[in-house]
């Protein structure tokens, strides 16, 4: 006879491994999918999310306190006494949390890929993964801008709309070349730079800083833009040509922001969190704390018809009131 869990949460991005953690917590009997074999790059968050979702602390590289906003010729500057947000290690807080959830009972499958939903009578009961069927009573749909689910039944397009890129690289300032953004985020907004987008400095803990550019929605009648070669023109801009060290670089592409349609966001028993119904903020890249949100008003629906038998189109009504921000 086979397993059938309270919760199946097919994705382990922070939206899922938030879900996974809490709704194992509950005692729920809940199974975690991911495609990846290390579940879990840098973030920021503003500081109200690490203890809004009791975010685990030793997952932060470094707090700022400063935002600088502007152009390379022309910026302006706002402090605070108090930390402003966070710049987190994403693999590290995401590990953290993935072992909360194991913890708490989770049962926890990587290098598995979910492939679709399996029904009986119209009725969603489980999912199809390459490591087999899994039954379970309510389903979480977390795999991120892919969709996978929600687009199976239509609630979403699989490409909703154009994608926003990105490119980053983390470095190593020994010589204290960017001491000005030390305890900063930054964004400037330079049109010969970034056409239809922006670049940022951020802090990163013990001389350490991250600095990329980001376009917001390319379009297919759109050159795409050469990310690679105006990352380089804008680091040799804010170092006048001086070198440094690179420490890692990374890049990808995510779907969000205004034009991203999501006809429903929970089909019955079937609900979308985080990037998979379009949590991410593209002006200045954070949708952490949206991601957040998403995954504790489903938590708290599923809970409430557990419990007290409430309507799952809570989930729809908390969405919605607070996604805008």
């Amino acid at each position: 006879m086979e397993t059938v869990y309270d919760v199946i949460i097919a994705g382990g991005g922070v939206a899922g491994l938030y879900a996974a953690r809490e709704l194992s917590k509950a005692k729920l009997k809940v199974l975690l999918i991911d495609q990846t074999s290390t579940l879990g790059s840098t973030a920021w968050t503003p500081a109200i999310t690490i203890e809004k979702f009791s975010l685990p602390k030793e997952g932060i590289n470094a707090s700022f306190n400063e935002v600088i906003l502007g152009t390379l010729k022309k910026e302006k500057k706002w402090t605070s006494e108090q930390n402003i947000g966070y710049v987190m290690d994403y693999k590290r807080m995401t590990a953290l949390i993935l072992e909360q959830a194991r913890t708490n009972g989770c049962t926890v499958f990587t290098e598995s890929t979910v492939n679709s939903l399996i029904k009986k009578n119209e009725e969603i009961i489980g999912i199809n993964t390459s490591k087999g069927d899994f039954y379970g009573k309510y389903i979480i749909d977390a795999t991120g801008s892919a969709g996978i689910l929600l687009s199976e039944i239509g609630l979403r397009k699989k490409i909703p709309c154009h994608p926003s890129v990105g490119i980053e690289i983390e470095v190593l300032d020994k010589n204290q070349y960017l001491k000005k953004f030390e305890g900063a985020i930054s964004v400037y907004f330079d049109k010969e730079l970034f056409a239809c987008g922006y670049g940022w400095v951020s802090t990163n803990g013990h001389d350490k800083y991250k600095i990329g550019i980001g376009e917001s929605e390319v379009t297919s009648s759109k050159k795409h833009p050469n990310l690679e070669s105006r990352l380089e023109d804008f680091v040799k801009l804010l170092l006048n040509d001086k070198k440094i060290e690179i420490l890692e670089k990374h890049g990808g592409s995510i779907y969000g922001g205004h034009n991203f349609k999501v006809k429903k966001i929970r089909s019955k028993n079937l609900l979308g969190i985080g990037d998979t119904i379009g949590s991410f903020n593209p002006f200045l890249g954070e949708g952490i704390r949206h991601a957040l949100y998403s995954a504790l008003f489903a938590v708290d629906s599923i809970l409430k018809n557990i419990k007290n038998n409430e309507d799952l189109s809570n989930y729809e009504k908390m969405w919605g009131k607070i996604h805008w921000f």
